[in-house]
């Protein structure tokens, strides 16, 4: 676990809403681990958020959804769609993290691999 398989040179982390949000926010207590955790994955596999992240995003009052994706797009972050057959994986995968670190349903970054920022 923490990192996208390096075989699968289809492989990234899929970025939750909050390690965005953080990245944004220089008073937030996870600024600096979500900016870290970006750069490294877009040196590395990549990073990307799929459409219902980007809503999330949209949905925010300070968030100018016309310009979100050109940000995102200069943050290296992609936009992808995230296949329903990969849902029951990830779902597993985050499940066996919670329950791993016994943390609430937030606040989590999840992917094939997950990664968190506690």
């Amino acid at each position: 676990m923490g990192r996208a398989s390096g075989h699968d040179s289809g492989a990234l982390i899929l970025l939750d809403t909050n390690v965005v949000v953080d990245a944004q926010n220089k008073a937030s207590s996870f600024y600096s681990w979500s900016n870290q955790l970006i750069a490294e994955g877009s040196s590395g596999d990549g990073v990307a958020i799929n459409a219902i992240t980007l809503g999330e995003l949209c949905s925010e009052a300070r968030v100018d959804s016309e310009t979100l994706e050109a940000e995102l797009h200069r943050a290296d972050i992609r936009i992808i769609d995230v296949p329903a057959r990969a849902a029951a994986i990830c779902g597993r995968a985050y499940k066996h993290y919670r329950s791993a670190a016994k943390l609430p349903a937030f606040r989590c970054l999840i992917s094939l691999s997950v990664r968190t920022r506690s």
